[in-house]
């Protein structure tokens, strides 16, 4: 019983860092974007 909830309690963690990481390449994605579309900007300036 306690291993089983311990192991549920690692698969929690596991799926909430897996989200985490998603998250933050999601937002490092859209940052790369934006910073690009600066540069191709500055380019035409």
């Amino acid at each position: 019983m306690y291993h089983h909830v311990r192991s549920a309690r690692l698969a929690a963690y596991f799926t909430h860092r897996k989200s985490a990481c998603l998250q933050a390449l999601f937002y490092w994605i859209i940052f790369l974007f934006i910073f690009r579309m600066w540069q191709a900007m500055q380019k035409v300036a």
